[in-house]
């Protein structure tokens, strides 16, 4: 929120003038940690593997209401590090067993695709 209204201001803009709302590029990521096995206890069996599913946001846009072209108002200036990507999901499975990841990952599909045509409303 601090990055989004510090480029209104550098773009200078008044959060008001921002009523048509704001374009959001998202990355997401759906990667394999690799073995994640304990060597040592006696619990139960669980796979060696694991995956982590994790989005970032990569740049904000805004259409002013006097404005023809949109204004990049936040861009993540480090979008591959792990400290600007927000995991969804974390799964101990292989990433090769694609029947399981479809089963897990099926509910955050659908939220993402029920959320591409829906509002988001940000008091400032």
């Amino acid at each position: 929120e601090e990055d989004i209204m510090e480029g209104l201001r550098e773009s200078g803009m008044e959060d008001s003038a921002c009523t048509s709302g704001f374009s959001v590029m998202i990355k997401e990521c759906c990667d394999g940690m690799g073995d994640v096995s304990e060597k040592h206890g006696g619990g139960p069996v669980v796979p060696e593997k694991a995956v982590r599913f994790s989005f970032t946001v990569m740049s904000v846009s805004v259409l002013a209401d006097d404005e023809e072209e949109e204004v990049t108002i936040f861009t993540e200036p480090k979008p591959n590090s792990e400290l600007s990507c927000k995991p969804l999901c974390l799964m101990f499975v292989d990433e090769s067993d694609h029947e399981t990841l479809t089963a897990v990952l099926g509910p955050i599909v659908a939220e993402r695709k029920a959320m591409k045509e829906s509002r988001l409303i940000l008091s400032m």
